[in-house]
C-alpha cells in the first residue's frame, strides 16, 4: 500500500497582475493534477516523468521532469502546491524530507523488478542521483 502525491496550479498565485480570471480558464487550471509520484511502505518514493509546457514563459517546446533536482525545482515554485491522493494540501518542506529519507530504503532490488510478469509494461529507470522514475502512467 502506498500514497500518490500530485502538482496543483494555485491560478491565484499564479497570475497575479489578471484583473479577470474566466471561468473556463480557472476550469482548465482546477483540472491541472501532475502526478509526481508514489510513496510506498519499505521502497525508494516511484516520481513519474512527467512532460510539461512551461504556461508562464508561453514555450511551446517540452521540458522533460525527469530527475529529482527537476522535479524539486518545479515544485518549489509559488504557484505549485502539493496535495495527496486524499486531497490532503501537504506542505514541501515536510514532503521533500520523506522523499530524501525514502532514499535509504532497499527496495526496489533487481529481484523485485525481476517478478513482473513478462509481458508486464515496466519502464523504470533511476536518475543521477538514484532517485526512481517510471515513464508510464501509474497510481
Amino acid at each position: 500500500m502506498g500514497t500518490n502525491y500530485y502538482a496543483k496550479l494555485n491560478i491565484e498565485k499564479s497570475i497575479t497582475d489578471a484583473l479577470y480570471i474566466s471561468p473556463i480558464a480557472k476550469m482548465a487550471v482546477e483540472r491541472f493534477n501532475l502526478h509526481i509520484g508514489k510513496s510506498s511502505a519499505g521502497w525508494k518514493f516511484l516520481f513519474q516523468e512527467q512532460e510539461i509546457y512551461d504556461y508562464i514563459e508561453h514555450s511551446h517546446e517540452p521540458y522533460y521532469l525527469d530527475s529529482y533536482k527537476k522535479w524539486k525545482n518545479f515544485l518549489e515554485r509559488d504557484d505549485i502546491e502539493i496535495y495527496d491522493e486524499y486531497n490532503k494540501l501537504i506542505d514541501k518542506d515536510p514532503f521533500f524530507k520523506l522523499v530524501e529519507d525514502k532514499q535509504k530504503e532497499v527496495h526496489p532490488t533487481q529481484e523485485d523488478l525481476d517478478r513482473y510478469p513478462s509481458g508486464c509494461r515496466i519502464i523504470q529507470y533511476e536518475d543521477k542521483e538514484g532517485y526512481r522514475f517510471d515513464k508510464g502512467d501509474f497510481d
